[in-house]
C-alpha cells in the first residue's frame, strides 16, 4: 500500500495504491472472490466519498497432466536419482506456464537451486546455486527422448 510521502505525512494524499495477490485452485471461486473484492473496495471508497478502481490479472492455476507426469518421471529419476525426486501437490504459485497448460497436456518441475539456511524464493538475499542449471539442462535434454520412446515416435 502506498499513499502520500514520508516527507509530509500530515497531507491527505490524492491517491492511494494497494497491490496484492489472491490465489486459489478453482477458477469459479477465484472469479467470485475478485467480484467480492470489487464490492468491498467500491463500498469503502463510497463511504469516504472517494472513487476506486480494481485492476486484475487473472492467471490460471497451473495444472500438470497426470498421465504426462507419470510418463516423464523416469527422466527425472535418471537425471537426479529416484531418491532426489519428490512429487509435490498443488502449488499456489503464480506461473505464466499455466496458460500453456490450459491448452495442451503439460508437465512442470522445479530444479532445486537453493541450499539449507538460504532464504526462499522471492527473497532479495537469495543466492541461487548455479550448478543447478546443469541438472535443468540435463532434464530438458532427457525429456524428449523419454516422450518419444513412450509414444513410439
Amino acid at each position: 500500500m502506498h499513499a502520500g510521502s514520508q516527507s509530509s505525512p500530515n497531507i491527505m494524499p490524492e491517491v492511494c495504491e494497494m497491490a496484492g495477490t489472491l490465489r486459489c485452485f478453482d477458477r469459479a471461486l477465484g472469479q467470485r472472490l475478485v467480484a467480492r473484492v470489487r464490492e468491498i473496495v467500491a463500498s469503502e471508497a463510497a463511504s469516504y466519498r472517494a472513487k476506486a478502481t480494481v485492476e486484475t490479472l487473472l492467471t490460471p492455476s497451473l495444472t500438470v497432466d497426470e498421465g504426462l507426469a507419470q510418463m516423464l518421471l523416469p527422466a527425472l529419476n535418471t537425471v537426479f536419482g529416484q531418491e532426489h525426486v519428490a512429487r509435490v501437490g498443488a502449488s499456489a504459485g503464480s506461473e505464466d506456464f499455466s496458460y500453456i497448460a490450459q491448452e495442451v497436456p503439460a508437465f512442470f518441475c522445479w530444479v532445486g537451486a537453493g541450499a539449507p539456511g538460504n532464504p526462499p524464493l522471492h527473497n532479495p538475499n537469495l543466492v541461487l546455486d548455479e550448478r543447478a542449471m546443469e541438472y535443468g539442462l540435463k532434464v530438458m535434454t532427457e525429456l524428449p527422448f523419454v516422450w518419444a520412446e513412450q509414444n513410439n515416435a
